[in-house]
């Protein structure tokens, strides 16, 4: 069952703060508290079906160019007006600041 829902209006998807910010809460002393430093491995954190219907969305990589970089092997880059779907291009969007920010922060009391 996937940790958070993802919330759709027409072709945007978006995570409710609210639960980003509980889901935070309940995993922060998972987190905080994993050996041998803090860690943890969110399985099904979205929705495997909504994943698979993002990677069906991008691009062909046929033909494309990758950074060819230390920091940045085998990465492609596409322009936002390549990438068809909405769905594929607000999904990267994900709930970063009220999730990670009470996962890695709340104090476990």
């Amino acid at each position: 069952m996937p940790i958070l829902t993802l919330n759709r209006i027409d072709d945007y998807l978006f995570f409710d703060e609210d639960e980003c910010r509980a889901a935070g809460r309940k995993l922060a002393a998972d987190y905080q508290n994993a050996d041998p430093f803090p860690h943890i491995v969110l399985d099904e954190q979205i929705d495997p079906a909504i994943l698979r219907s993002v990677a069906e969305r991008y691009p062909s990589l046929e033909g494309q160019t990758f950074f060819d970089r230390d920091q940045e092997r085998f990465k492609y880059q596409f322009k936002p007006e390549a990438v068809p779907s909405g769905l594929t291009r607000n999904l990267p969007a994900r709930p970063r600041p009220p999730f990670d920010r009470h996962l890695l922060l709340h104090r476990v009391r």
